[in-house]
């Protein structure tokens, strides 16, 4: 989304730190207007999200950040605020 940073989070609702993830990025969200936040839920493995988009995958939370320029920023595997908050960062100076 042009403009804004935008996080594309794989979660899904069985996975405990993907609701840790969720109640971060709520809380970001009302405090930043530059952010924009899609939620892809993985409900198996075997789903065809999963298939397409997780292949090297190997747990959840999985987000993927693009800067305000649309570019990738990074991606961040597993529970990792620290990594997040870095990403959202970057992408914010973008």
């Amino acid at each position: 989304m042009p403009g804004k940073v935008t996080v594309f989070d794989f979660y899904a609702d069985w996975c405990p730190p993907c609701r840790k993830v969720d109640a971060h990025m709520f809380a970001l969200l009302n405090a930043r207007r530059d952010i924009a936040y899609r939620k892809l839920n993985v409900v198996s493995w075997d789903s065809p999200l999963a298939k397409r988009h997780l292949g090297q995958v190997e747990n959840l939370p999985y987000l993927v950040v693009y800067g305000k320029d649309g570019k990738l920023v990074r991606t961040v595997k597993g529970f990792d605020l620290a990594a997040l908050d870095a990403a959202l960062a970057e992408g914010g100076a973008r």
